[in-house]
């Protein structure tokens, strides 16, 4: 999905770190960023927009609900706190 340098190999994970970690310091982001810190926002922006979890699952690639339910459960939002309205 993602050639390297070479074609007939893909780019590395450390490559795409390294890559991350030079436009953080480039754009001088002051905040402690990392390339799980994407997967977390983009996991936290689908549940705003209502997707639900078992495609978030997929999306992010878990083999276990359990791994996508734990990224979730960090997620502060009153939407998943607040009791059922109606009751």
């Amino acid at each position: 999905m993602f050639p390297g340098a070479d074609d007939r190999k893909h780019i590395t994970s450390g490559a795409v770190n390294n890559a991350f970690g030079e436009w953080v310091l480039r754009v001088e982001i002051s905040k402690d960023v990392t390339i799980h810190s994407l997967r977390h926002g983009f996991a936290t922006h689908l549940l705003e927009d209502g997707v639900d979890i078992f495609t978030i699952k997929e999306l992010l690639g878990h083999a276990s609900l359990s791994s996508t339910a734990i990224c979730i459960w960090l997620i502060p939002l009153p939407v998943l706190s607040a009791p059922p309205t109606g009751m």
